[in-house]
C-alpha cells in the first residue's frame, strides 16, 4: 500500500494506491471492487451544503451490504482537507457541511483494500479529482476513473 500526502500552494492532498507483486486473487479483486463501489455511493451524494453526517452516515449500511459489517470502525473514512492533511475526520456525528471550492478525501477501507483521492468540490457542484494520474491503471466507476491495484508481474 502506497500512501502519500503532499502540499502545494498551501493545499494538502492525499492518495492511496496498491502495488501487488503478481496477480490479485479473485477475492482480492472483489475487495477492491467493493471499496470502489462504496466510495462511489458517497461521491454521488457530494453537493455543496451536503452534511458530512449524512454522507458518512450511509457507510455502515454500505459496508454491511457488501459483506463487511462494522468495517467503518476499523479505519477512518476520510474527511476535509486544506491547510492540514485532515482538517476534520468526518463521521456520522459530524456537524459540518461540504463547502463550495472545498477539498476532501474519502478513505473507505476493508481489510487489505482501500481507495483514496483528494477531490475539490467546485461551487457549481462539479467534483474534480486533484490526485488522479491517467498513467495509473484505472476503471470507470459511476462515471469516474478510479485507480486499480497495480499488478507487477515477475
Amino acid at each position: 500500500m502506497l500512501k502519500a500526502c503532499a502540499r502545494g500552494d498551501g493545499l494538502y492532498v492525499s492518495l492511496t494506491r496498491f502495488v501487488v507483486r503478481g496477480e490479485l486473487t479473485s477475492e482480492e479483486h472483489a475487495r477492491h471492487a467493493h471499496v470502489r463501489t462504496i466510495e462511489a455511493s458517497v461521491l454521488d451524494q457530494c453537493r455543496v451544503g451536503a452534511p458530512l453526517a449524512g454522507l458518512f452516515g450511509v457507510l455502515p449500511e454500505m459496508y454491511a451490504e457488501h459483506g463487511y459489517e462494522g468495517a467503518e470502525h476499523e479505519h477512518h473514512q476520510g474527511g476535509t482537507t486544506g491547510y492540514l492533511p485532515r482538517e476534520l475526520l468526518a463521521s456520522a456525528e459530524s456537524e459540518e457541511r461540504l463547502v463550495g471550492n472545498g477539498a476532501f478525501a474519502l478513505h473507505p477501507s476493508v481489510r487489505a483494500a482501500t481507495i483514496e483521492d483528494t477531490f475539490l468540490l467546485h461551487e457549481g457542484g462539479e467534483l474534480e479529482n486533484l490526485t488522479f494520474d491517467p498513467r495509473w491503471p484505472s476503471v470507470l466507476v459511476a462515471g469516474r476513473q478510479r485507480p486499480l491495484p497495480l499488478e507487477v508481474l515477475p
